[in-house]
């Protein structure tokens, strides 16, 4: 699951899952970043 899956998909998920989920806890690509998104940021 990613940051963008809609509710109603995560709970599929959820429901038809076994053993572990794998979360995306940051969208965009994977490496060095000087500054986190705004969107990964709590308000």
């Amino acid at each position: 699951m990613t940051p963008t899956t809609p509710p109603e998909r995560v709970n599929r998920i959820a429901e038809m899952a076994g053993g572990f989920l794998y979360l995306v806890s940051l969208s965009g690509v994977t490496g060095r970043r000087e500054t986190l998104s705004e969107a990964a940021v709590p308000p």
